[in-house]
């Protein structure tokens, strides 16, 4: 079975194209550390949510729908100062599933 990370970082209130970009290399980092090991699969919150002009509340539901599919999490820099990154580690903590922090 393939693992599954959801990349978990700060977006609201910055650049969309930035943080797209780094959702992105966080991604190809946490794969290429797979590389000899199990195959990781990872998922963005851009990934799920197409249309970033929805309301907040429904981009986070989709966001916290698509990590309980995931058996681990990347909290990425700067994620305890976000209030979804918060509710995404507090999820991942209810559901016992692994956290990881960027490095």
């Amino acid at each position: 079975m393939n693992k599954r990370v959801y990349i978990s970082l700060p977006i609201t209130g910055r650049e969309l194209e930035e943080r797209r970009a780094y959702a992105d290399k966080a991604a190809e980092k946490i794969r290429e550390k797979s590389l000899d090991k199990e195959k990781i699969e990872t998922i963005t919150p851009f990934d799920i949510n197409e249309d970033l002009s929805l309301p907040y509340s429904q981009l986070m539901g989709k966001d916290i729908a698509a990590l309980l599919e995931c058996s681990a999490i990347l909290l990425c820099k700067g994620w305890e100062k976000s209030k979804g990154c918060r509710l995404e580690k507090a999820t991942a903590d209810i559901y016992d599933l692994e956290v990881l922090f960027e490095e």
